[in-house]
């Protein structure tokens, strides 16, 4: 029977990083697409109620607001994208000399995936 060494602990905080910007690259997706859908929203309001005098403004303050802060959401969605990438590259490249680093760490953002959609339920 082959033995099985253990894995560098070195390795094993880099793949906790990387997985845990896989996490918050999932969770910078739903704020992006939530947001989204609050734009859609203001949109709406904003063509159904915008042109009264009385209420206008507000609607088109509402609409301002979620334009920007969809804004914000899209750029921190690709920052957080950019820094996953970047965490993922580097451990591939820091740990060549494990030859089945790409799969591990695979699994280990499959395990997440599949975590955070069971949180969603």
């Amino acid at each position: 029977m082959k033995s099985v060494e253990p894995l560098p602990k070195d390795f094993l905080i880099a793949a906790g990083r990387v997985v845990e910007a896989f996490r918050n690259r999932a969770h910078r997706r739903r704020c992006a697409f939530s947001a989204k859908a609050a734009v859609e929203t203001a949109r709406e309001s904003h063509r159904w109620f915008g042109g009264y005098e009385d209420c206008g403004s507000f609607y088109e303050t509402q609409l301002a607001i979620a334009e920007a802060e969809f804004q914000t959401a899209v750029s921190e969605k690709i920052a957080a994208e950019k820094r996953y990438k970047a965490l993922r590259l580097a451990l591939l490249q820091g740990w060549e000399s494990i030859p089945n680093a790409s799969t591990i760490l695979d699994d280990l953002c499959a395990v997440e995936r599949e975590r955070i959609e069971e949180e969603r339920r």
